[in-house]
């Protein structure tokens, strides 16, 4: 017993010696939190917004005490005021455009120029998905009291990036499990077992330090489960007695090519409007306001970018949103989800992804989350089956 004792520990020290070798790891935030960065660890949503005055492009973003953008909320909410918490990345968090241009503020002034007692906190952090909304809510939202919630989660999802969500959180959340989870080994038998898993459930990614960013592409947010998300948040709202209503983006191209709405965003707007109509909650599109303030104007006075409104289009974007709200009754109408169970996404279709490859140029915030990571190259990373794992070869 002694001697097959010795020899366990023996085989498991070699099996750690080996995976601490290849220097296996899992997702953590890079970003250098010395520096102050706008964007800093966190522990289950992959990154947070550091507190502090940071910069956004050109402009200046300033981040309370709770992480969020904008002045630190009462609490607890003042009686009869409405609460709104503006939910969505990089567009609605207002990159590139300062506090009070953001479109919260525009949307916030937009509902008291109608008489009502309301704010818009502005929950809001760049490049989040739905996955980690979902976190967001659970973890603060819920505690600032909001009477409304405006869902803007959409592009983040549908992104074509190297990983999706959902594994990069769940091997996130073992690293952090225990003491078992600072063993090497242990990450990469818990890695070996998830790759051959079925099921369509979050996989465990591994890494190493010579590994560089996948060089194809899948959906942050499958379709589906994008869709389940987006059910899971109205639902949990209505149970708290909180109104919903979705925000459709626009993008430069929407504004100016007809077929834009078939290309790869396409499907996700429509899996959006079909969880509105299951539960009777309305769709507030940015689209017209922006398509006439392009109109009048141009599209450098309504986008930063591809994608980032001027601050005149975040007003645009704020006056119809606020005009939106007042046309579907709210507040005096409540907008609670009504779905006769919870939305069933087997009819929804995406459109083909598989090994879309990324730009040369490609960043984004998930390159981040792990070291050594650069441009992507066909020649050091592959896909594996399975779609969300990749199997990493040493650099030469």
């Amino acid at each position: 017993m002694i001697f097959a004792a010795i020899t366990t520990v023996a085989a498991l020290l070699l099996m750690e010696l080996g995976a601490r070798l290849v220097d296996l790891q899992g997702p953590r935030w890079l970003g250098a939190a010395q520096r102050a960065e706008l964007m800093v660890s966190h522990p289950t949503r992959l990154w947070a917004l550091g507190p502090g005055l940071h910069r956004t492009a050109q402009a200046q973003a300033t981040i309370n005490t709770l992480g969020l953008r904008g002045p630190t909320p009462v609490s607890p909410r003042p009686a009869g005021r409405e609460r709104a918490l503006l939910l969505g990345d990089s567009t609605f968090f207002g990159h590139g455009v300062g506090d009070a241009a953001t479109m919260g503020v525009m949307t916030e002034r937009a509902l008291q120029a109608g008489g009502l007692d309301a704010e818009v906190i502005n929950a809001s952090v760049p490049g989040y998905s739905s996955e980690q909304g979902r976190r967001l809510l659970d973890e603060q939202g819920w505690a600032l009291e909001p009477t409304l919630l405006l869902v803007g989660y959409l592009w983040s999802d549908n992104n074509v990036d190297g990983f999706k969500d959902a594994d990069l959180m769940a091997t996130r959340a073992l690293l952090d499990r225990g003491a078992l989870s600072q063993s090497r080994a242990f990450l990469l038998l818990a890695t070996l077992v998830s790759k051959l898993r079925t099921g369509q459930g979050p996989r465990i990614v591994s890494w190493t330090s010579t590994s560089r960013f996948p060089d194809y592409g899948t959906r942050r947010v499958p379709l589906r489960r994008f869709a389940k998300n987006l059910d899971a948040i109205a639902r949990a709202a209505a149970e708290r007695g909180v109104s919903v209503a979705f925000i459709a983006p626009a993008n430069r191209n929407m504004l100016t090519e007809s077929s834009a709405p078939e290309v790869g965003w396409g499907p996700y707007f429509a899996a959006q409007a079909a969880v509105a109509a299951h539960h009777g909650l309305p769709v507030l599109s940015l689209q017209p306001a922006l398509q006439q303030l392009y109109e009048k104007s141009d599209l450098d006075a309504t986008f930063l970018d591809f994608m980032h409104p001027t601050a005149a289009g975040n007003a645009a974007a704020g006056e119809a949103i606020a005009a939106g709200l007042r046309a579907a009754g709210w507040p005096e109408r409540p907008l609670l989800a009504a779905g006769d169970g919870p939305f069933s996404p087997v009819g929804l279709r995406d459109v083909p992804t598989d090994d879309s490859p990324l730009p040369a140029d490609h960043r984004s915030l998930q390159v981040q989350l792990f070291g050594g990571t650069g441009a992507p190259d066909p020649t050091i990373a592959r896909p594996v089956s399975g779609g969300s794992l990749t199997e990493p070869e040493p650099v030469p």
